[in-house]
């Protein structure tokens, strides 16, 4: 029996209902996910740019690990919810400017020596 075609469904269902509704602790504050690696550093003890990290992390593996599973070996869908995710965790200041460099310079080198064959013609 093939139980692939549930896993991802299961997955995300579980992932969906366990994240909490998310409440302002006063009634005039708001919720704002810029101060959440702020809150994640003080109920683990770690530095808030290891935090911002770790959120960044969770929400790439939340997003990512569905296209991964249902996309083929080396989906571009991967790269681009990658890269999307990336973005949304600069915007909200849960990493610095210099990471969104650093992954773009990666992946210029993990595809360099095909850019370089389909420009040269494979020689």
């Amino acid at each position: 029996m093939n139980r692939r075609p549930l896993f991802p469904p299961l997955f995300l269902f579980l992932i969906l209902n366990l994240i909490n509704e998310v409440h302002a602790t006063e009634e005039s504050a708001s919720v704002d996910l810029t101060h959440l690696p702020d809150q994640v550093a003080n109920a683990l003890g770690i530095p808030v740019f290891a935090a911002g990290i770790l959120c960044f992390v969770v929400m790439t593996f939340a997003l990512m690990l569905p296209a991964m599973i249902w996309g083929k070996k080396g989906s571009m869908a991967s790269l681009f919810i990658g890269i999307g995710v990336l973005g949304f965790g600069i915007a909200v200041a849960w990493l610095p400017f210099w990471f969104l460099l650093i992954i773009i310079l990666i992946i210029a080198v993990m595809f360099a020596e095909d850019v370089r064959n389909m420009i040269t013609g494979g020689f």
